[in-house]
């Protein structure tokens, strides 16, 4: 029986639906470790884990993601900024060449 798992999920339930809880456990430690009704409260508890600790990671990654595009758009507008100016140079350095040929 996967114990840190089980412990980890009564971490996450109220005070006083911890011993409910724990009661149901104790026939849980009876069944063999092969038992499928042990598997199958294994696999529960591995997924309230997932759900509920998904959405604050998705929350945290999305804020890194933002920070992460804001940064690129800055770059890019720099970018942009900078080869306009240098086709700004370039343009009137063409035309200053081609008065002084004339």
């Amino acid at each position: 029986m996967n114990d840190a798992l089980f412990d980890s999920i009564a971490n996450l339930l109220p005070k006083e639906q911890r011993e409910a809880y724990y009661k149901h456990l104790a026939y849980l430690r009876q069944l063999a470790p092969t038992d499928e009704i042990l598997r199958v409260c294994e696999a529960m508890g591995f997924l309230a884990l997932v759900t509920r600790e998904t959405p604050d990671k998705i929350a945290v990654e999305r804020a890194a993601l933002t920070g992460i595009l804001e940064h690129a758009v800055q770059a890019i507008q720099k970018t942009q900024e900078t080869t306009a100016e240098f086709c700004r140079k370039v343009e009137a350095r063409l035309e200053s060449s081609l008065l002084k040929l004339c």
